[in-house]
């Protein structure tokens, strides 16, 4: 099967174990045109790049395998650190598309390394207007990261901009009211309770903040 992408890449692989790497490469990018939206033949030109030490040009098919397999972002971070690469590096390989940013903070995040984490997250957000799906999870996701760190005005604005996105959101609301007290904006935090529980009379943490709120 001469157009089969598998065997034109298995093919590569034994000829750059031969050390006929000229041709292995051939065969390798021969691979991609006979099967050019399989994010595994991206990946595995990608991989032989790296152990070649061509390193920018590996960034640059890894970037296409994700671009074409945002979920496996976090497989492939994972294949990029066993490959020798930094943070630096791994994050010139992320597409502008907020899935791959998202992971690629949680990622840094366990490491420790919260101010590259942080400008993931920014960047996630910036792409997520170009997406078609947008999803209420990365808000409060960012939102929660800045919440732990006690940075609230930047959780709020966070919430601010999700709102924009999703009106109708009672929890988006209700996490906003949380940010406007902790600023200790009392009153903005009832108007974003009531306006939760307008959406969802059901929405217990806003129903439980505001009668406190009231009451005191």
């Amino acid at each position: 099967n001469p157009t089969n992408g598998e065997y034109h890449q298995r093919l590569g692989l034994i000829l750059s174990e031969l050390g006929e790497y000229e041709t292995a490469d051939t065969a390798l990018r021969s691979g991609i045109a006979h099967d050019s939206i399989n994010p595994a033949r991206y990946r595995r030109y990608a991989l032989w790049l790296f152990a070649m030490g061509q390193r920018e040009a590996g960034l640059e098919m890894m970037r296409k395998t994700i671009s074409l397999e945002p979920q496996a972002t976090r497989d492939d971070i994972t294949l990029m650190i066993l490959s020798g690469l930094g943070d630096d590096e791994i994050e010139r390989a992320m597409p502008e598309c907020a899935e791959p940013q998202i992971i690629f903070a949680r990622y840094l995040r366990k490491t420790g390394n919260d101010s590259m984490a942080e400008e993931a997250y920014r960047r996630a957000l910036r792409y997520l207007p170009k997406e078609e799906h947008k999803n209420t999870s990365y808000f409060h996701e960012v939102y929660n990261f800045y919440m732990k760190k006690e940075r609230h005005e930047a959780a709020l604005s966070i919430m601010e901009r999700a709102k924009y996105y999703f009106p109708k959101d009672a929890g988006v609301r209700t996490a906003a009211g949380s940010a406007y007290e902790k600023i200790g904006m009392r009153d903005k935090a009832i108007d974003e309770y009531r306006a939760a529980l307008a959406i969802d009379s059901k929405e217990k943490n806003a129903k439980k903040r505001l009668e406190i709120l009231l009451s005191e």
